[in-house]
């Protein structure tokens, strides 16, 4: 349910929905709809450090989730239901879902695995290997 509008506050309303209105028409993203992909793309990286048996990329990735909850815990929120919430994003149930929308639009980075019934292996693109 939306909040009763505040006077006070109508010049910076009025910049937000101009705002937001840029967004839609130029196909940009707001920082919630970014904020949830990159919990996805954390959840997709989890999926395969799994699959891999990789353990530097498992501890790598606790520790996001570790740091993550360590800023909600400075900005009084309780640990461990902080916790709950950073697992339910990055743990997810719609991992087959994420890894089609990825390879509908990012075909280059998967290459199929055959000996598990897990998602196939994402590699890293050849920018992201010239950084490293």
């Amino acid at each position: 349910m939306p909040r009763p509008r505040n006077p006070k506050n109508e010049v910076n309303r009025s910049a937000q929905e101009r705002y937001r209105a840029k967004l839609v028409a130029t196909g940009g993203a707001a920082t919630d709809a970014v904020d949830a992909v990159i919990s996805a793309a954390v959840a997709l990286w989890w999926t395969e450090a799994v699959r891999a048996d990789t353990k530097k990329n498992q501890d790598r990735i606790r520790g996001l989730e570790q740091m993550a909850c360590s800023l909600l815990v400075s900005k009084g929120k309780d640990h461990e239901r902080a916790m709950h919430a950073i697992l339910l994003r990055t743990r997810r149930s719609d991992i087959e879902s994420l890894q089609e929308a990825v390879k509908r639009f990012m075909p280059q980075v998967f290459v199929p695995h055959e000996s598990s019934a897990l998602p196939p292996l994402l590699l890293k693109t050849e920018s992201e290997k010239n950084i490293a």
